[in-house]
C-alpha cells in the first residue's frame, strides 16, 4: 500500500502562479489533490475557464498572501476580464503582519484591484514624502537599504517583506 502524504504547493511571484497551475495539473492529470496551495505575491494565473475548473476542487485549499500594495497580484489587471485569481486572498498592510486578525476574502474575490492599488500606493508614498520619510530599508546590507527607496508598489513585493510579515 502507498502511504498517504500531504502535497503542498507554494511560490512567490511567478512561482506562485506556477504553484497554482501545478496543483491543478496534479489533480487533473494524476488525480492527486494538493492538501494546500500557498502563494506570495502571485499574479492572476489563468482565465475564467481555468478558474471554473480550479475553484470547485482547490479554491478552499488555496491561500494567496498579498503584502500591502504589492503590484504583482494586481496583474494582469482584472479590467481585461481575461485573467482572474483563484483561492482566498489574505492581504496585510504595508509594513504589517499576517496574523489571525488579517481578513481572508472569499474564494471568488478577484482582489487586489490594479487601479485601487496604484492610487492607494501613490497616495501613501506622497504622504510619506510630505512627512519627510523617503527611506524604508527592508533588510541589512546595501541591497536592503537601496530597496528602501523604491516605490511602495515594488518594495512591497520584495520577498524579505513577506518573510517579515509572516514572522511571529
Amino acid at each position: 500500500p502507498v502511504a498517504e502524504s500531504a502535497v503542498v504547493s507554494t511560490g512567490h511571484s511567478l512561482g506562485g502562479a506556477l504553484a497554482i497551475i501545478a496543483a491543478q495539473r496534479s489533480l487533473r492529470d494524476a488525480g492527486v489533490p494538493a492538501t494546500a496551495v500557498y502563494t506570495f505575491g502571485s499574479p492572476r494565473p489563468g482565465g475564467s475557464q481555468f478558474a471554473g475548473t480550479y475553484t470547485p476542487a482547490l479554491g478552499d485549499r488555496t491561500f494567496r498572501l498579498v503584502h500591502g500594495n504589492d503590484v504583482v497580484p494586481t496583474v494582469p489587471p482584472s479590467i481585461t476580464g481575461i485573467f482572474q485569481h483563484v483561492g482566498r486572498c489574505i492581504q496585510c498592510a504595508s509594513e504589517g503582519r499576517f496574523d489571525p486578525q488579517t481578513p481572508m476574502l472569499s474564494r471568488y474575490d478577484d482582489k487586489p484591484d490594479f487601479a485601487e492599488n496604484v492610487f492607494d500606493s501613490g497616495r501613501r508614498d506622497l504622504l510619506a514624502l510630505l512627512d519627510g520619510r523617503v527611506f524604508f530599508p527592508v533588510g541589512p546590507g546595501l541591497q536592503g537599504q537601496l530597496i528602501g527607496v523604491l516605490p511602495r508598489l515594488v518594495r512591497d513585493h520584495v520577498p524579505a517583506n513577506y518573510l517579515r510579515a509572516l514572522a511571529p
